[in-house]
């Protein structure tokens, strides 16, 4: 981490915690009200398309297993996330 940088661990964390908030069904299990705010997103989409980018990076970055593994995962919950 750097001096006068938020972490990014802190910064994901709280996209998680942001995203379960807008797209998971009742009950919550943490209503972390504060985490859009802490991911550094202003909106909904904001938060969607930061995520949408690291999920891009992580393709990139990683073998091809683990990036449709960590793609398949995300799919999933957020489709059970959003009450589309």
């Amino acid at each position: 981490m750097e001096e006068g940088k938020r972490s990014g661990t802190a910064v994901i964390s709280a996209m998680s915690r942001a995203a379960h908030l807008l797209w998971c069904q009742p009950p919550k299990i943490f209503e972390d009200t504060l985490a859009l705010q802490f991911s550094g997103c202003e909106t909904e989409a904001v938060l969607k398309a930061q995520m949408d980018q690291l999920e891009a990076e992580v393709a990139r970055n990683t073998n091809p297993d683990f990036a449709r593994e960590a793609s398949r995962g995300r799919y999933l919950s957020i489709s059970f996330w959003r009450d589309e």
